[in-house]
């Protein structure tokens, strides 16, 4: 079973996020297929038009994904999720979907860093959950690293 801590807990709606973080933070929304004809994409992107968030605000998520955000949403920028084992591949894939950012998994390696930086890609991590685990993704390269532990790493400045 799930942890007692968890009981009772509900899950909240895409809209009720968007109104709590506002643009306060940038959102990583992804997304983990376009839906029929695109409609989960379009719908992402109608509640971020609705709330002025087109800029605060990317969808990430595989080709299928980033095929519909790039045709229904050109001016909401997009994460290549697509090829997380594949690097070198997943710039390029970045590439033919005119990404912003590239979501590297730790299989990351110098080449495709190296692209991705001359490509002008904002290099995320998925992920790192320790501080000095990040420092040195950051020290590699990566400009945005992802976690599950923000109390752990959040505040900390990780270029120092």
């Amino acid at each position: 079973g799930r942890d007692a801590g968890w009981r009772g807990a509900r899950v909240p709606r895409l809209e009720g996020v968007l109104d709590l973080v506002g643009s306060r933070a940038g959102l990583n929304i992804h997304l983990k297929e376009p839906g029929p004809e695109g409609l989960l994409v379009a719908t992402v992107a109608r509640l971020l038009r609705e709330r002025g968030l087109v800029g605060s605000a990317y969808i990430a998520g595989d080709e299928a994904v980033l095929e519909a955000a790039r045709a229904l949403c050109p001016g909401i920028a997009r994460a290549c999720l697509a090829q997380q084992r594949k690097p070198d591949e997943q710039v390029r894939v970045a590439g033919r979907y005119a990404c912003a950012r590239v979501q590297f998994g730790r299989s990351a390696t110098e080449a495709a860093l190296e692209a991705a930086l001359e490509g002008g890609l904002v290099r995320n991590l998925f992920y790192s959950d320790e501080l000095e685990d990040a420092r040195a993704w950051v020290k590699r390269g990566i400009d945005v690293v992802l976690t599950n532990c923000a109390h752990r790493i959040g505040s900390v400045e990780l270029r120092g």
